[in-house]
């Protein structure tokens, strides 16, 4: 884990936001930002879930 922190961080320092991203998202062509952003967002709810078993199981 503490491998990929350094990863993560330069490989977001080094993406073009503003780029297409290659691949349809939601039915469109979208910016690498906002990829990035939906994601973050996902992985966001996922987190939510898990700390609320997490307090569910305590």
């Amino acid at each position: 884990m503490e491998a990929l922190i350094p990863m993560i961080t330069q490989v977001l320092q080094n993406l073009d936001l503003e780029a297409k991203y290659p691949i349809p998202f939601d039915d469109a062509l979208r910016t690498n930002g906002y990829v990035v952003t939906q994601l973050l967002v996902h992985l966001n709810d996922h987190l939510g879930q898990i700390n609320y078993l997490r307090r569910t199981f305590e």
